[in-house]
């Protein structure tokens, strides 16, 4: 498993050889037939023949456009514990799910340098005392300490998806990607790799749509808009997937992992391996 901080450095890295710019916020956007324009916080306007909102699951953009962003928002809170412990647990190299009085709250996902990351479902206040707390619990009777916490954070689950990943009151010049045009729990790990995966998707249109001269203008909309298509069967196969997963989370750990067994090939595109299972009574 490749985490994500790995992928992020490798990109960014990638990014230092192009003149990418950071700071600065959209403030307003302007679509005609032949470019769009993007007007930053620091007075500056860029002009190009298409742009694509990347701008996450608050997208600036996608408000502007006056796209609506719906679906559920299950009444749950998560907890995020990027972590190396010190422990006695017999540790193995899969993701581990623990069951406390028949529920699946705490999940373990070995990561690299020898960190794990913890997810932890809690009630009431969300702090990391009651996290750790609710981790020892989990383990016990097995002794773990907490030896450096690199990252924690909470979220909110929500599973929405825009109405369209495509400007529909212009030349559709403005693109929606990533998770200004859905998002989902993070259960199956499937946030970025479906990001990613939307500019995989575009970038091959939109460099056909610019250098092609052949194409008439209504194949370059067609060929655009049928990123929408696409993606959009993809977002919701993976907004379907980790909605199934978090709702498990409250039932049994058998039941959760036959989930994410029953869904490991959509998830990885692998066949299942085996999966750690701690069940207390």
């Amino acid at each position: 498993m490749i985490g994500q901080p790995e992928v992020e450095k490798e990109l960014l890295s990638r990014l230092e050889r192009k003149p990418v710019r950071y700071g600065e916020k959209v403030v307003s956007i302007l679509e005609t037939e032949t470019g769009v324009t993007v007007a930053t916080d620091l007075g500056r306007a860029v002009r190009g023949k298409y742009a694509i909102a990347a701008d996450g699951a608050r997208s600036t953009v996608r408000s502007v456009l006056n796209i609506s962003f719906t679906g559920t928002k299950p009444e749950m809170v998560w907890m995020v514990l990027d972590t190396f412990i010190d422990t006695d647990f017999p540790v193995c190299s899969e993701i581990i799910t623990f069951q406390l009085n028949g529920q699946s709250r705490v999940s373990w996902i070995p990561r690299e340098r020898g960190m794990a990351r913890f997810y932890v479902l809690l009630e009431g206040e969300t702090t990391q005392e009651r996290a750790e707390n609710s981790i020892r619990e989990h383990l016990a009777p097995y002794r773990v300490d907490f030896v450096k916490t690199e990252w924690f954070s909470t979220f909110d689950v929500r599973e929405r998806i825009a109405s369209t990943f495509v400007s529909n009151q212009g030349a559709g010049r403005i693109i929606l990607a990533g998770d200004a045009a859905h998002v989902h729990s993070v259960n199956g790990g499937q946030g970025l790799n479906t990001g990613i995966a939307d500019a995989f998707a575009l970038s091959w249109r939109v460099i056909t749509a610019i250098k092609c001269k052949q194409l008439a203008p209504g194949a370059v909309l067609d060929l655009i808009r049928s990123y929408d298509t696409e993606r959009r069967q993809v977002a919701q196969g993976v907004i379907d997937v980790a909605a199934r997963l978090v709702r498990d989370t409250v039932h049994t750990a058998k039941q959760y992992v036959a989930t994410i067994e029953k869904n490991a090939g959509y998830i990885t595109g692998k066949e299942a391996s085996s999966l750690c299972v701690i069940a207390r009574f």
